[in-house]
């Protein structure tokens, strides 16, 4: 479901590519003219595609490239690279996770900033609650190439349309059971096996892979064997996996042939510039992208209760606002382009966001021999089944300080951070600094854990955290997991910065419980 702009939208991104691969190919384009620079210009036109989602979207209980979106890239794939188009999709779907506050203040450093298209898939860790959407879709929005929003819920629809009068596209899928009713009943074919391997014991009672006996054949995990730990009943198995990703993925081809139509026909003959494969006219649809990122930054979204009774400007900062983000998580573009460890090293990527030969960090398991700052992460979560093909690559890494350290330091961004957003637009910082702790499986985190909020136990704190030689006296709780901290005064502002640095901050950690980290 969108409006007919939103199709207009989705088409313009499309024609943008077409025109810009076909001029490369022509040699009638040079970087001044496309504002890039000689090795984005030697490099292919791509599109890009984002998963983000809780642990359906990330395809739990079955091999990976079983996942939709991976399936989504392989349809896609084909038609985009027959005008010389990359098409490249990654997930970046998390289990446990919901849209807000921190994938979503975190956005550009877990899906990068080149971003065409984006999927919303975390109606079960929302619930029915728009705000974290709200959220999210704000700081899509943010990211430089403004991407097309693709929201995978059946509730939200209201913000969906709130954010194309705002100038963003937004496309809202609900109709996929509607879909799935085309199928036979398996339970009710009398030739069962004479059905198609994906069609064959999909549809039960008219329900999808969960009603007897299609429950028995809704997994096909092969040699990996079967997996108790996700094959659940409300995980999608692998023949809803591959139907989500061909319906999704026959849209954008759809969209893409309808695009290459109108610059090669002549429906729109009497416009000025007329549709062509041309400077003028790729120069006209930038222009029209430009138009539409104004009116969205000068927009305001209609909810704000959340964040407005934080104080001190959180709502601008965290909706409309300007920010970094130092994450641990995976899958993560900070972590795969070396940000988060600030080697600048990029990452090998496989396929559907599934990278190797990247900073790990330190097993929880041997953290005990080392100290300082740690990027760290458990060893029984990484799951792969066989060399190159994972169970899953959504890892809740995080940073670990332990009790038995003095204190630990980091500076804030780092100077890859730095140089991968230098087009940020604000580089004076106004010191607001947000943490989020992390998000164990079902709530139950270890006994030896320490929380950000046990540094307001004002006796004798647990937690003890510096800003810049500032001590930290409160934690407020924003939403879920996350913290806006505030000094002696109750001010959040720390200030611009470490003295002659790019807006840098050096944050340091004590915990002063024993055996605990």
């Amino acid at each position: 479901v969108m409006k007919t702009e939103t199709f207009d939208k989705i088409k313009r991104r499309m024609q943008l590519k077409v025109i810009e691969a076909q001029l490369r190919y022509m040699g009638k384009m040079s970087n001044e003219e496309n504002d890039k620079t000689v090795d984005e210009m030697n490099a292919n036109v791509t599109f890009r595609w984002f998963t983000a989602g809780h642990s359906t979207a990330a395809g739990h209980g079955n091999i990976f490239e079983q996942n939709s979106y991976v399936k989504l890239g392989e349809i896609a794939k084909v038609a985009f690279e027959s005008v010389g188009i990359d098409f490249i999709a990654e997930s970046r779907a998390m289990g446990g996770y919901s849209s807000g506050p921190e994938i979503a203040l975190c956005m550009e450093a877990i899906f990068g900033r080149d971003i065409d298209a984006i999927s919303w898939d975390y109606g079960m860790t929302d619930g029915r609650d728009p705000r974290n959407y709200w959220l999210w879709s704000s700081r899509a929005g943010l990211v430089p190439t403004m991407p097309i929003v693709f929201l995978n819920d059946n509730r939200r629809g209201e913000v969906n349309a709130e954010i194309q009068k705002m100038g963003m596209a937004a496309v809202h899928i609900q109709e996929l059971d509607r879909l799935k009713k085309m199928f036979p009943n398996s339970d009710l074919t009398d030739n069962v096996d004479d059905l198609p391997p994906a069609v064959r014991w999909y549809i039960c009672a008219g329900h999808a892979e969960n009603d007897e006996p299609c429950n028995k054949y809704k997994w096909n995990t092969g040699e990996c064997g079967a997996d108790g730990k996700f094959q659940t009943s409300w995980h999608n198995g692998w023949k809803d996996h591959l139907f989500i990703g061909r319906v999704i993925g026959l849209f954008l081809v759809e969209s893409l042939i309808e695009a290459v139509s109108d610059l090669a026909g002549n429906e729109n003959a009497g416009s000025s510039p007329a549709p062509a494969v041309s400077i003028e006219y790729y120069n006209h649809l930038l222009s029209l992208e430009t138009d539409d990122r104004k009116l969205f930054l000068d927009s305001t979204p209609s909810v704000v209760d959340q964040y407005q009774s934080l104080g001190g400007g959180i709502f601008h900062d965290f909706f409309r606002g300007d920010l970094y983000c130092h994450t641990a998580l995976l899958p993560s573009t900070a972590r795969f382009h070396g940000l988060t460890d600030g080697s600048a090293k990029k990452a090998v990527h496989h396929f559907g966001g599934y990278h190797t030969d990247f900073d790990t960090g330190v097993s929880s398991e041997l953290l005990a021999v080392y100290t300082g700052l740690l990027l760290t992460y458990k060893q029984p979560d990484r799951r792969n089944c066989d060399v190159g093909k994972p169970r899953e690559i959504d890892y809740k890494d995080w940073f670990s300080v332990q009790g038995t350290d003095e204190w630990v330091s980091t500076t804030f961004p780092n100077d890859a951070e730095i140089n991968a957003y230098e087009w940020h637009e604000n580089p004076e910082r106004n010191g607001k600094v947000v943490l989020c702790t992390l998000v164990c499986d079902w709530g139950k985190c270890s006994s030896d854990y320490v929380f950000i909020e046990e540094i307001n136990e004002s006796d004798s704190p647990n937690l003890h955290i510096r800003i810049n030689e500032q001590d930290v006296h409160n934690a407020t709780k924003i939403d879920g997991f996350c913290y806006a901290l505030s000094g002696k005064d109750g001010s959040q502002h720390f200030g611009p910065g470490i003295e002659n640095s790019q807006g840098q901050y050096k944050i340091e950690f004590k915990v002063d419980k024993p055996n605990t980290k």
